[in-house]
């Protein structure tokens, strides 16, 4: 992975970024004229290390992906940034539907659209073909006038046997856990979005393993992400505070300016 001293001086970012989460390996294609379907095969990398359980910010991830690219095609030229994510989990992602080979499908369709906002809703089938979550997520053209993408984001990516993760996902986008108990997300190319922020995905895997640092072998059921700040040129570092089974977890930068609020529900 590249460090950010290494990362070109510009602010928008279309060559060799997102790495982390190209190694998914979702491939997305239109669905009709209204929605758009990513489709990745469940590799044991994806699981909650020591279980079988596909990690929920593998989850957020996709519906990131899979949400954002339609989001940009409405809103085009500009490239949109994440504003809010939720995701609600209707069963744990483990067991028959999630073995390794199994295919997960994100579905997203446009909830509502107007000049500078998105909202997008999405559903996460598991390869038995049943729903086990469901969310929302808005999206805002960056007000950045150089953050613009001239042709647009393709939303046909039929390419994923390409890619595969090699190593489990927080390794992989290169996580710390630090001694004063916060997570450490470094900012390097392969975790960056095309506006050159961290991308939303793995941010959300900064504050999962937040929450799982402060109670191992926790079962999240629900992640709601608010991102409030772009983190440029900066790591995000992440620290759970736990209320019985509910966890706000706060992400900030090197400065301590706060980038990110998350709330996690926990199963009982």
């Amino acid at each position: 992975m590249k460090s950010s001293e290494s990362l070109p001086v510009g602010n928008t970012f279309l060559g060799d970024h997102a790495g982390t989460v190209r190694d998914l390996g979702l491939a997305t294609d239109v669905d009709g004229d209204d929605a758009l379907v990513g489709t990745a095969a469940t590799v044991p990398e994806f699981y909650v290390p020591g279980t079988d359980v596909v990690r929920p910010s593998v989850l957020v991830t996709f519906a990131d992906i899979v949400a954002g690219k339609f989001a940009n095609a409405k809103l085009a030229p500009s490239i949109c940034v994440t504003l809010d994510l939720d995701l609600h989990l209707v069963r744990t992602p483990a067991g028959q539907g999630f073995r390794p080979g199994d295919e997960i499908r994100c579905r997203s369709a446009v909830v509502r659209a107007g000049r500078r906002i998105v909202v997008m809703g999405f559903e996460i089938v598991s390869g038995t073909g049943e729903m086990v979550a469901f969310g929302h997520a808005g999206f805002m053209a960056s007000p950045n006038p150089e953050h613009v993408a001239p042709d647009g984001f393709g939303l046909v990516s039929a390419d994923s046997g390409r890619w595969r993760l090699t190593v489990p996902f927080a390794e992989r986008a290169g996580i710390r856990r630090l001694d004063d108990g916060r997570v450490e997300l470094p900012f390097v190319l392969d975790n960056i979005n095309a506006s050159g922020g961290l991308q939303g995905g793995v941010l959300a895997l900064c504050a999962e393993e937040a929450v799982l640092a402060a109670r191992p072998g926790a079962e999240l059921s629900s992640m709601s992400m608010r991102y409030l700040r772009g983190f440029r040129r900066t790591s995000a570092f992440a620290v759970a505070d736990l209320h019985g089974d509910v966890a706000r977890v706060e992400l900030v930068n090197e400065s301590g300016e706060l980038g990110a609020v998350a709330v996690v529900s926990l199963r009982s």
